[in-house]
């Protein structure tokens, strides 16, 4: 491990732009000093359950903010699989039909449309999830509840909010309440899918929570919040 970490080190003293991709043993190598040298573009080789990857991301945030994880196709995969997929960074394929999409043609009838509107939405809250992050539900991998989370920029007044209904919880609402905010600020706060934008105040937004309703069976739902000037 030592000779892994001098080799390493010679690369980055010799190219100090280079990025280099920690994918080894699916994940399994994702320690304090291969994190000082390297990012976790590919988290885990169990990539393709939505509600593994929202426990992925619900403990990795802890303790590794850049990270990533895929098997997902923007456009074409339900919206549950691709914003369960979302953190600091995504893989994905486009029009790929298997593992070895080189040797095939695409597939036809491909909704470059809807990929590439899922896409600038990825990229309009991306930079979020570089902040502080808070957990606003239990962990849990049970199939009957909500998880959710908040990443929060205080340099920007600004952050978003995750839900997460899952296949089996009964319950089509809930109020998160947030953390990090100014209790005499007011917010303008969007939900992405929604069209129009409410004002709360920060500490409403602390207190009483923010208010979030999923009517799909299982749901997800992207928030987001910034500081009203």
């Amino acid at each position: 491990m030592e000779g892994l970490y001098a080799f390493w080190d010679e690369l980055l003293r010799r190219h100090p732009q280079l990025i280099i991709d920690n994918c080894a043993s699916g994940g399994r190598r994702i320690d304090l000093e291969t994190l000082g040298r390297s990012t976790p573009f590919w988290r885990t080789d169990f990539p393709a359950d939505p509600n593994g990857k929202q426990c992925h991301t619900f403990g990795l945030s802890f303790w590794a903010p850049i990270n990533s994880t895929g098997a997902v196709t923007p456009g074409r995969d339900s919206e549950y699989a691709w914003r369960s997929t979302l953190s600091s960074s995504v893989v994905f394929g486009l029009f790929n039909n298997d593992e070895a999409s080189q040797t095939k043609p695409p597939l036809g009838g491909f909704p470059l449309e809807k990929a590439k509107a899922a896409l600038e939405q990825y990229h309009h809250i991306q930079s979020c999830y570089l902040g502080d992050y808070y957990p606003l539900s239990p962990y849990s991998q049970a199939l009957d509840i909500w998880m959710a989370w908040q990443f929060h920029r205080p340099d920007r007044s600004e952050g978003l909010v995750q839900a997460f209904r899952r296949d089996r919880s009964f319950y089509e609402s809930a109020r998160l309440k947030l953390r990090g905010l100014e209790a005499s600020a007011r917010y303008r706060v969007v939900n992405l899918d929604a069209p129009a934008a409410t004002e709360m105040s920060g500490a409403e937004l602390m207190e009483k929570g923010l208010p979030i309703s999923i009517a799909q069976q299982p749901g997800a739902a992207i928030v987001t919040y910034q500081k009203v000037k």
